[in-house]
């Protein structure tokens, strides 16, 4: 990399492995001595065709709707699959009454994540999962290419107490300490 700015002289800031800032040009420079401007950085973040931002961030809590299953594939790494209920509660205006619109949703993990998940999620476990969402194709039973939408967990928070785990607690567990009040105290007459 370089020490000075190619172009006017001044010391380069480093922002990371691959390029530097010039404070007085306002530009970026690589390696192979290219500069871009600031304008040109965040342009990358955009999708360039939309101009609509790249991104891909799913947080959702539900119910899992069965116990966690381990898929072991040919070479030996396996994904942990997991599939949860996720309610939304609305109050139907015209009825009066409360109506409830339960999701589906298919989630997979890898990893450290999913070997937890394969020892803590059990049917009807309350959970909240962060990750992103992917696609994948697959050949069903009638030789049918399918496409189908599914989270890819990056965290699982385990949102009670279960026999496995200590270091989750639930309010019932809360200790509150209580002490016998004198009403003069609170209220003097």
């Amino acid at each position: 990399m370089y020490d000075v700015c190619p172009e006017c002289g001044t010391g380069l800031i480093e922002c990371d492995l691959e390029k530097e800032w010039c404070c007085m040009c306002k530009k970026y420079w690589n390696s192979r001595g290219k500069f871009f401007s600031k304008k040109e950085e965040n342009s990358k973040m955009l999708n360039h065709s939309t101009n609509a931002p790249r991104i891909n961030r799913v947080i959702i809590g539900g119910n899992a709707v069965e116990d966690a299953k381990k898929i072991t594939f040919g070479s030996g790494e396996h994904v942990v699959k997991i599939r949860i209920a996720s309610d939304f509660v609305y109050k139907d205006d015209s009825t009066n009454e409360w109506k409830k619109i339960t999701t589906f949703v298919s989630c997979s993990a890898w990893g450290y994540t999913g070997n937890r998940a394969l020892e803590r999620v059990k049917k009807g476990a309350p959970l909240l999962i962060e990750g992103n969402l992917k696609t994948r194709k697959f050949v069903d039973k009638e030789e049918n290419v399918r496409e189908i939408l599914e989270i890819n967990a990056n965290k699982i928070h385990y949102l009670e107490r279960d026999s496995i785990s200590k270091d989750a607690f639930t309010r019932d567990d809360l200790e509150y300490d209580t002490f016998p009040l004198d009403d003069n105290i609170l209220c003097p007459d």
